[in-house]
């Protein structure tokens, strides 16, 4: 099943800023993901123990802080606040630095090893063209071979566009949790809704769009941008890609002579 992250809130379909109650939330919610040792092994075995990271839609720094413990110099970029605040806090005694920056339009002036973007944050950009934005951006970024890890889940939307759930997505003694998706097939699009009940009368809910790319469009994009597939996995366990996966772990390397847009 697909992992969703609830990571915006929306009343009439707009994003809102994330604040400190819900960057506080989310630290807890995914600070023990099973994969997470696997997460940094993975981008250090890709960067190098001595490389230095740009974690891009950093969030509450759920894998910069890892890494960061790991001696190797991660820098941040969120456009929200509250979360990058939570981030510096967790990161006071690690070599961790927060940039408050659309990722969309990063312009730090240095360039890193490697550069990540994980849980469908690239998404959850507004449109295509923030997407190409970004992976130009990550180019000029990198350094010669640097490389370039995305993660996402591939999309396997309905014949035409849909309205489904709402179906359980956790249950435990404090927290009852509802998803509902709402496919846009013409426009790959995907809201996702999540109805969290955590007392008698306290329901929260929560709103995400992603604009979802197939995998092949993805790598198009990519090597638009100068970044060419060096691998694929189904996971960050690096089991193979198949038909059916649901999700999709891509390496892309900086190609040799890619102009510096």
């Amino acid at each position: 099943m697909l992992a969703f992250p609830s990571d915006h809130s929306t009343g009439d379909d707009r994003p809102s800023d994330f604040d400190d109650d819900w960057a506080e939330q989310y630290a807890r919610r995914y600070a023990d993901r099973d994969d997470l040792d696997e997460v940094v092994e993975f981008l250090l075995k890709r960067g190098g123990d001595e490389g230095t990271y740009l974690d891009l839609c950093s969030g509450v720094g759920r894998i910069a802080i890892p890494l960061a413990s790991r001696a190797v110099h991660v820098t941040g970029v969120d456009n929200a606040p509250a979360m990058l605040r939570v981030m510096a806090e967790r990161g006071q005694s690690l070599p961790v630095d927060t940039v408050l920056d659309d990722c969309a339009k990063i312009d730090i002036g240095r360039t890193f090893s490697l550069a990540y973007v994980t849980f469908n944050s690239l998404f959850q950009l507004d449109d295509n063209a923030a997407q190409e934005s970004m992976l130009a951006g990550v180019a000029r970024h990198l350094v010669p071979g640097g490389r370039f890890v995305v993660e996402t889940f591939v999309p396997h939307p309905p014949a035409s566009s849909a309205l489904l759930g709402p179906e359980a997505s956790h249950l435990s003694g404090d927290r009852l949790e509802f998803i509902t998706r709402k496919w846009d097939v013409p426009e790959q699009v995907l809201w996702v809704q999540r109805m969290i009940v955590e007392a008698p009368g306290k329901v929260g809910l929560r709103s995400i769009r992603f604009q979802y790319l197939f995998p092949a469009q993805l790598d198009a994009m990519a090597e638009a941008a100068g970044l060419v597939r060096e691998s694929e996995y189904a996971d960050w366990a690096e089991r193979p890609l198949c038909e059916d996966s649901d999700n999709r772990v891509v390496v892309y390397r900086l190609a040799d002579g890619s102009p510096r847009r």
